[in-house]
Parts: C-alpha cells; structure tokens; sequence
C-alpha cells in the first residue's frame, strides 16, 4: 500500500469505530460519499488490504457491467463493442481500481450518471422528459459529494440538458427543464453551505505555495 491507500482507508475505519459527520476529508478536502460508503462496507467485511482493495474491484467491474448496459440499450452493436472495450480497458479500470482512491468511485459514478443521461435525452414525451429529469438531477446533485472533480461533468450534463428545449429564450429553458434543475439545486445548495463553512477550497491555496 501507498501512503494514500492508508490514509483514506484509515478515514473510513475511523468512522465504522466512531461516526463523526465531516463533510471534507484530509488535506485534500475530499468530498464525503465515498468516505461514507466506504465505512459502511467495512461493516461487512473486516478492514484488511484485501478487503481495501476488493472495494475499488468491484466498483471497476460495475463500470464495465454499466458501461455495456447502457450503451446496448441507445447504440448499436459495433459501437456498444467499441464503448465496452474502452471502458474494460481504460485508465481507471486496470489502474486506478489498484489503489485505495476516490478517484474509482469518481469513474463509476460518472458511467452512471451519463448513462442517465442518454436515457433523459432519449425520451419520447414531455412526461418522460419531466420524470427521468428529476432521476438526473438528483444524481448529478449527488455527484458534488462524491469528488472534487465533479463539477466539470456536472457542467456537461447541465449544457446536454439546456440544449434540449429548442428555443432561444433561456427563461422558457429553464422553466421546462424545471425537473431536473430542482433535485439537482436541492443537493448542491447544502452542498455550497458546508463548503463555505468548513472553508472548502483552501487546499488549492496550499497547493499553490508548494515549490
């Protein structure tokens, strides 16, 4: 194990002994979600390098099962293949799921949420627009919890989302798009409360004096 597979590993033990609501962990102020699901898991199987590293394992391997589902239901056969294979094969797959990272559960994440993505903005109706909105949103809002990298896809789904109503106006955009725009505010307004009051963000400022 690395320094980092220790110290995030550590974190989550800590809370499985003693549960302490932080919203931002070590010196990288990483989101709590994956901290969370973690110690939860570790109620289950009992805190081991094995154990630390079956975790992430079997995130990587929801990636792919996901990363096939979802395509296979809005692309063809030959780009489903091309999908599958870059997911199994990618950086994060047969990489990152080797160390005790967030950055796993970032990845994974990421597959499910654009997965529902492809779902909204498939959909046939208005009514499905307006249901598989509030699933998006909700998820999307979910995402800021879960890293700190988040706020870029969140970005891209929210353009994907915007640019579904045709229209110019942006208040009649908003407007129609109300179901997603509403979960999603509900999770990233408490989310930029605890920021601002655990003072999220100073771990780029140290960052940027290092030499």
């Amino acid at each position: 194990p690395i320094p980092d597979d220790g110290l995030k590993t550590f974190n989550s033990i800590e809370l499985l002994r003693k549960w302490v609501w932080r919203f931002f962990f070590t010196q990288g102020q990483t989101p709590p979600l994956n901290f969370w699901i973690q110690g939860f898991y570790f109620k289950l199987l009992t805190p081991s390098i094995l154990s630390m590293r079956f975790f992430y394992f079997i995130l990587s391997i929801v990636a792919v099962i996901l990363s096939f589902l979802f395509s296979k239901k809005h692309f063809s056969r030959s780009m489903t293949f091309f999908i599958l294979a870059f997911s199994a094969f990618s950086f994060p797959s047969l990489y990152t799921a080797r160390f005790s990272f967030y950055a796993q559960t970032l990845f994974t994440f990421q597959i499910i949420a654009f997965g529902f993505l492809l779902t909204y903005l498939n959909s046939a109706s208005s009514r499905e627009y307006r249901n598989k909105g509030w699933t998006l949103g909700l998820i999307t809002g979910v995402g800021f919890w879960v890293a700190i990298q988040w706020p870029l896809a969140a970005c891209a789904i929210a353009v994907a989302v915007f640019l579904t109503v045709k229209t110019k106006e942006i208040k009649t955009t908003i407007f129609k798009n109300i179901s997603f725009w509403s979960p999603l505010s509900l999770l990233v307004i408490p989310f930029l409360l605890a920021s601002f009051h655990f003072k999220n963000g100073d771990h780029i400022r140290y960052l940027l004096n290092l030499p």
